[in-house]
């Protein structure tokens, strides 16, 4: 089975729909997606709409419309009095999930609705801990899509039943290992994280944050492809879309330039992709699931530590 994987990196997650589209014309289609932070966002896309041209110009179009307001809608001042009072953020949720929700089929509501499989992280901020969701086939994804992508201090946590979830990026940037444990023999790493390059000091306070992000994301990469590496019986693409890399994760304003790019960078890796192969897995060891409807805690098969 053949599974793409989708990391995390805010605005530039442009840069993934314009791999993804040279993907296709190169006849590679996943049976399964996995996303997490702003891939998430991606992978339900594509699971919603589908990978003909239809479903692929309807997210080149949604890259080509969006605006920080969007996603991050309120001015300086505005933020500014959200900290002074307290607030869990310095921006409202409500125009990230009438986003997000415009982006989806109104007979859509629940992952057994998807057209493919469609499996997303967030973090649990009570527990600490990893939270899969896209397991159960009854479970409605619009929270999860928005827990994963809620960027904490920017956007609010995200309450679902005991849970208090923000980005899957926090704790899993790049969540390869999801789609080995489903049963992915080759997989996509569309990684638009940051990838070590030495960039410009940090000026401002948005800026500073932005790139404080990064570094959480590019801490998470290199674990995540580090584990995802050992052990395996599976061919790893690691396409790095490393473009625009001195923009703000909160810039939106160069989505065309950056599908372009995208697109680019993945039809240069097709010319000679370097895949990655790993040896045969052990079993998979994984902690009793909780209750917690339409999401188990996720623990790498990697880990050396289980939680009772």
């Amino acid at each position: 089975m053949i599974a793409f994987v989708m990391s995390g990196g805010g605005s530039r997650g442009a840069l993934q729909a314009g791999a993804i589209f040279a993907l296709r014309e190169a006849g590679i289609v996943p049976d399964f997606v996995v996303g997490s932070s702003v891939g998430a966002l991606n992978a339900l896309h594509l699971a919603c709409h589908g990978f003909e041209e239809a479903g692929l110009t309807r997210l080149r179009k949604t890259w080509e419309k969006v605006h920080k307001r969007n996603i991050f809608p309120s001015n300086p001042w505005f933020s500014a009095f959200r900290f002074l009072q307290g607030k869990d953020s310095l921006h409202g949720g409500t125009a990230l999930r009438k986003f997000v929700t415009k982006q989806i089929p109104s007979e859509m509501k629940t992952f057994g609705d998807l057209l493919m499989p469609c499996y997303l992280t967030a973090t649990d901020l009570r527990t600490q801990r990893l939270y899969l969701f896209g397991e159960s086939a009854d479970s409605e994804f619009l929270e999860a899509a928005l827990a994963s992508a809620s960027i904490p201090v920017l956007h609010p946590p995200i309450p679902y039943q005991d849970l208090q979830l923000v980005d899957g990026g926090v704790l899993d940037n790049v969540p390869a290992e999801v789609a080995m444990d489903k049963g992915a023999l080759e997989i996509w790493v569309l990684n638009v994280g940051y990838g070590g390059q030495r960039l410009q000091a940090a000026k401002g306070v948005q800026e500073i944050f932005s790139r404080t992000i990064n570094v959480v994301l590019t801490d998470s990469l290199f674990k995540d492809l580090d584990r995802a590496m050992e052990n395996r019986n599976v061919q790893l693409h690691h396409v790095h879309l490393s473009a625009f890399r001195d923009v703000s994760i909160m810039d939106f304003s160069r989505s065309k330039q950056m599908m372009e790019a995208g697109n680019q960078t993945a039809r240069a890796y097709l010319v000679a992709p370097r895949p990655l192969s790993f040896p045969q897995p052990p079993p998979s060891e994984f902690v009793a699931p909780l209750r917690i409807p339409g999401a188990r805690e996720w623990v790498s098969p990697s880990a050396r530590h289980i939680v009772d």
